[in-house]
């Protein structure tokens, strides 16, 4: 039996609309469902991988009773996308909500994207804010990059797109991106490019810099440095300014193209 099964508790739930749901519990997830209990344990065991991997990813360290007993995430399986959309009054095109607020995650059991994309990026965004806090400085493409680049599938199509953008000379400038809203774009493909580079740069950060420096880099903007006096700070044997890591990152996604990579 699995660590995760050992430590697992059935029960039963009612949430605000009186459905009665099947829950099983981790050691940072309540997982609410109405699904198989393989199921809800394979969600649990997803999910507290990609806990692992998230934290070693940003550098991050926690001690205590850190998303422990109370204070565990709580995701919600609904059995189908009709029932998602009336549960949690979402959009027809949404695979999921969360609210990190409620530290709550809902999709759906049948989603093709859950386990892959949606779970990974949600429960990025719930330790990157967790980590630098709600009233952070830090620009969106810092936010959406570190969420894309924890999904692992799609990891490899980004890495691609911007891999051939960048030789082909069209990418984003990083000034632009820093002061770019992506919910405020209209263009498809602006939009495209603006998840795939900032992913492609956190990716090159911990890549080649290490996640040790990158949880460094981090904490600066946490404790009220500005994107580029952090920078500048963590990295300054690297670089120092916005235009300089442009150059690096550029350099080190036009090498890849000409490996082959």
């Amino acid at each position: 039996m699995s660590r995760l099964a050992l430590i697992a508790l059935l029960a039963c739930a009612t949430n605000a609309w009186g459905v009665e749901w099947d829950v099983y519990k981790s050691k940072h997830f309540v997982i609410q469902h109405r699904a198989s209990e393989r199921l809800a344990a394979e969600v649990a065991r997803r999910a507290e991988g990609y806990y692992d991997t998230i934290l070693q990813d940003l550098g991050y360290r926690r001690s205590g009773n850190f998303w422990l007993w109370d204070d565990r995430v709580t995701i919600t399986l609904y059995p189908g996308r009709r029932a998602f959309m009336d549960g949690t009054q979402s959009p027809e095109w949404a695979a999921g909500k969360a609210s990190l607020h409620k530290r709550e995650i809902s999709s759906y059991a049948t989603s093709t994207e859950f386990l892959g994309v949606l779970l990974p990026h949600e429960l990025t965004h719930f330790v990157f804010i967790d980590f630098i806090g709600f009233e952070s400085e830090a620009p969106l493409w810092l936010h959406e990059g570190v969420a894309q680049w924890e999904e692992e599938g799609s990891r490899l199509g980004l890495r691609a797109l911007v891999r051939l953008s960048v030789a082909a000379g069209r990418f984003i400038p990083l000034r632009t991106l820093m002061a770019l809203d992506v919910r405020n774009v209209d263009s498809r493909g602006v939009a495209t490019m603006f998840y795939a580079q900032s992913a492609s740069l956190v990716g090159y950060l911990i890549e080649q810099h290490g996640s040790r420096r990158f949880g460094k880099f981090l904490r600066q903007i946490r404790d009220g440095k500005g994107f580029e006096e952090a920078l500048g700070f963590t990295y300054s044997s690297r670089f120092r300014t916005i235009e300089e890591l442009e150059e690096k990152w550029r350099r080190y996604a036009e090498e890849k193209v000409a490996n082959g990579n």
